[in-house]
């Protein structure tokens, strides 16, 4: 019985040792990776002349880093380029008879998340997690798009820079899977959902004469909520 125990402890012991090495390696690791991103976004709008009229499908790409603080948690962070935007209207667009009575806003940035994510344990080579944070975005430009009304007629592309505050921030929550293939790369797929912290518009450019909207109410609050269904590679 004394031999029995003795072997079972050699065997158990180099086991175990193996275990905690992969944990230690698995901690205090920086990932990196590239990522591409199909986008579902709209605009939010609170004003008595411009209203929301519907969500476009943009995109955008970017790089990841990843570090693991512990098996559980990790901290995120990369830079991505993405084309947010969405459908709305007012009575300028509603009086032009040239273009279609909606129009649409775009607002190319690229962005830096910091978000905290929690990770299941490995399910075989699957890890779940969900994730959550903060995204600073630099706007690099604003336009509008006006869709010409009628073949006789052309489209209308407007620069509204002026009018839209150059840093955004959003609040980002969201949930996805990782899979290892072979022991350098990490496939993942992920989906989360963005939304505007602070009002996109600019106060003092909406109050540049001559006034876009009436003098009552001359600045819109408009926020940009985004769906992101991105897939990508770890390594």
């Amino acid at each position: 019985m004394r031999n029995l125990i003795l072997l079972i402890g050699l065997v158990l012991m180099p086991v175990t040792y193996a275990q905690n090495s992969n944990n230690k390696a698995e901690t205090g690791k920086f990932l990196l990776g590239a990522t591409v991103s199909p986008v579902i976004s709209w605009l939010d709008t609170d004003h008595d002349d411009l209203q929301t009229d519907g969500a476009t499908i943009t995109g955008g790409f970017g790089f990841v880093a990843e570090y693991k603080s512990s098996r559980l948690f990790s901290l995120v962070s990369g830079l991505n380029f993405i084309l947010p935007g969405g459908y709305v209207f007012d009575s300028l667009s509603l009086a032009d008879q040239n273009t279609k009575n909606n129009f649409r806003m775009n607002f190319p940035s690229l962005e830096i998340p910091v978000l905290i994510r929690i990770n299941s344990l490995p399910f075989e080579k699957t890890t779940y997690y969900a994730q959550g944070g903060i995204t600073t975005a630099y706007r690099l430009a604003a336009t509008e798009f006006h869709q010409a009304s009628s073949f006789q007629t052309s489209d209308r592309r407007v620069d509204i820079t002026p009018l839209i505050n150059p840093v955004q921030l959003n609040f980002q929550i969201g949930f996805g899977a990782k899979f290892r293939v072979l022991r350098l790369f990490q496939l993942f797929a992920e989906v989360n959902y963005k939304n505007s912290i602070v009002n996109l518009t600019s106060e003092t450019g909406y109050m540049m004469a001559p006034l876009r909207y009436s003098a009552a109410n001359p600045v819109p609050d408009i926020r940009n909520g985004n769906m992101v269904f991105s897939v990508g590679v770890l390594f």
